[in-house]
């Protein structure tokens, strides 16, 4: 232990170490007295401050150990240097389904759809959507298009909102007396109000909570062909919506429900780029164990995926889905 040369100098230290204070002298000359009369030792004074609630509430937000430990979810450098200097995997994943044919059955059943001016590039007062943005790339957006054109869900939740609520709504009035139900959840809604007309309130609902304060019946009223669209924090964590949305919700949806997950990558990587900032996103994993451990869940359209194994027909077919900016997962409930 430090040496101090006096008592109240080892409660100065105490008291800023474990409580970020100095001891008030009221507090400092009872402690004081009871170390020099030896009821207390020096260890008694730091058990005493250590169990005390002011310590305890201090510590709320303390790390148990710092990131980058091997018992931290924050990968170290030498972690992220270890993966950006191997070969990037190539293999498909042993225990997942890729479902390529049927994949590529519902990618061509998308031409019809496809038009290389289907979407502004910037912001415009005709649509509300528009390519040269940030989050919700045109590759994306192409296939939400062509998922509510093919599927029409008569209900529409998405999770995590923005630019591609904006693709929705652009869709539905693009179709002919079709009025689904669309609810949107997020509870930091700038960028959605952004992109929503002053009039959408009569096209849709909007709930500014976390998904984990939504009922679970607005979820179980889901269909076969209904869309539930996540676009998460991307975080397993503690308390986070990742967590309440893997567990507590995918397992409660009606077979035939259609489930997006943004930002997912083939081969159930995040981009090199990514990693090299330091991001600790995890979702991704998350999914690639649901995939290999289960059967309940069907890939339909793995953008990233087949923007990799079809671009030769891509390029032919619809060049602007050649390109792999995407990150979109498409999954049917079994």
């Amino acid at each position: 232990m430090t040496n101090f040369n006096n008592t109240l100098d080892f409660l100065d230290w105490a008291f800023v170490a474990l409580l970020k204070r100095t001891p008030p002298p009221q507090e400092s000359q009872h402690l004081e007295a009871a170390i020099e009369t030896q009821s207390m030792t020096q260890l008694q004074v730091l058990a005493l401050i250590i169990d005390g609630q002011e310590y305890r509430n201090s510590n709320i937000d303390n790390e148990f150990v710092p990131s980058g430990h091997f018992y931290s979810a924050v990968p170290s450098l030498a972690d992220r240097r270890r993966v950006l200097d191997s070969p990037t995997q190539s293999a498909p994943p042993p225990g997942i389904d890729l479902n390529h044919t049927t994949q590529v059955q519902l990618l061509k059943s998308f031409e019809q759809y496809y038009d290389d001016n289907l979407f502004a590039v910037e912001k415009c007062s005709e649509r509300r959507y528009y390519s040269n943005n940030p989050a919700f790339s045109w590759h994306d957006a192409f296939v939400l298009h062509a998922m509510i054109k093919s599927f029409k869900p008569r209900s529409i939740i998405e999770i995590g909102c923005g630019f591609s609520s904006g693709v929705t709504l652009d869709c539905i009035e693009d179709i002919d007396n079709y009025t689904p139900e669309v609810v949107f959840i997020e509870p930091f809604p700038e960028t959605l109000n952004s992109v929503l007309y002053p009039q959408d309130s009569i096209l849709c609902g909007l709930i500014d909570t976390p998904a984990q304060e939504v009922a679970f019946e607005k979820f179980t009223a889901l269909k076969a062909n209904d869309v539930l669209f996540i676009d998460s924090t991307h975080v397993s964590k503690l308390g986070s919506d990742v967590n309440h949305l893997f567990f507590e919700i995918l397992p409660r949806l009606d077979s035939g429900v259609l489930v997006h997950i943004h930002d997912i990558f083939y081969p159930f990587e995040y981009p090199r780029d990514w990693i090299d900032q330091g991001r600790a996103w995890n979702e991704l994993y998350l999914v690639r164990a649901l995939l290999a451990a289960t059967e309940r869940y069907k890939i339909i359209a793995f953008n990233h995926y087949l923007a990799a194994t079809e671009k030769s027909y891509l390029n032919q077919a619809m060049p602007r889905l050649a390109e792999g900016n995407c990150g979109s997962l498409w999954l049917r409930i079994n």
